[in-house]
């Protein structure tokens, strides 16, 4: 409670009203979910989930019940339900004798539960069978393990509607060696990042030059920058950074912008979703990348 007041004190001044409005309802909740004590959650979820009360049969679903938290589980449950009475709420983790714990307290909020690894792709894939899918915004606040993040959003983003949301918390352990089961090459911050560069610059800039377009003195800048890939084919160091970084990880389709805050970030999906392009002419889309086999983390087993 202390640190609830000391945390609601300290930021007198937040972005919105929804945010305000949302860490208003937290702290009223003994105890009170740490997304908004030792985090300011609040921000991203007064922004993109507190609007969801105005949606007819909103659908939520978390990852992570909290079953390992020191003040118990369950906690940011009861605040989406304090924020959106009227939602359709799924939490899902992978501690089956907590879940089954917290089973009645769920009901009585009428709060769905489900029980699995996020790292397994069958467990999620019989999460999207017995919901039914078909989510507003999904809550990634389970095992913060890099691989884990992505293959649980490879299988659950084409659950979420157009014009969705899909967050993802605590992505700072990514960085620590006991939570980066990705020997490094899938670290969710360098994913999130890399994603980000293919939103700002939507062409491809790295196409390079041909000899007969250079000017007489050469390249422009300094030459030691410029790298030849090509016969007579030139490409900037910045150009072929963006090249890897696409390759590496390429942009999820139907991702319309992503916010980031600290420690978190949320990602929208285009309402225009599956129709392509500005204007009035559209197209279908191509098929999404594979994060869970670029990952190269195999699946558990089925619990």
């Amino acid at each position: 409670m202390l640190g609830c007041l000391v945390s609601c004190l300290a930021s007198p001044l937040l972005a919105t009203t929804n945010a305000q409005e949302l860490k208003q309802l937290a702290c009223a909740q003994h105890p009170t979910t740490d997304k908004v004590t030792s985090h300011a959650y609040e921000i991203m979820y007064g922004l993109f989930l507190l609007p969801l009360r105005s949606v007819l049969h909103a659908k939520v679903l978390e990852i992570g019940l909290g079953c390992t938290m020191r003040k118990g589980a369950g906690m940011s449950a009861r605040l989406w339900r304090a924020a959106l009475p009227d939602a359709e709420l799924w939490e899902a983790d992978s501690d089956v004798s907590c879940v089954q714990h917290h089973a009645e307290s769920l009901r009585s909020q009428h709060i769905h539960s489900l029980v699995g690894d996020q790292r397994n792709v069958t467990t999620l894939q019989s999460w999207l069978a017995e919901s039914g899918g078909g989510f507003d915004a999904v809550i990634d606040d389970g095992s913060h393990r890099n691989a884990d993040i992505l293959i649980a959003f490879e299988q659950l983003w084409p659950a979420v509607k157009p014009g969705g949301v899909y967050f993802m918390e605590d992505l700072q352990m990514g960085r620590h060696r006991a939570w980066d089961n990705s020997e490094g090459r899938h670290v969710v911050s360098d994913v999130i990042q890399a994603w980000t560069e293919q939103l700002l610059v939507t062409s491809s800039p790295f196409a390079g030059l041909e000899d007969r377009n250079r000017r007489d003195d050469g390249l422009s800048g300094d030459p030691r920058h410029w790298k030849r890939v090509g016969s007579g084919q030139f490409v900037h160091d910045a150009d072929a950074h963006a090249a890897a970084v696409r390759k590496a990880h390429p942009l999820p389709d139907g991702v319309a912008f992503i916010f980031c805050q600290a420690e978190a970030c949320v990602i929208g999906k285009d309402a225009r979703y599956p129709l392509r392009g500005r204007g009035c002419g559209a197209s279908s889309p191509p098929s999404a990348p594979s994060l869970a086999s670029s990952a190269r983390v195999p699946p558990k087993p089925p619990a």
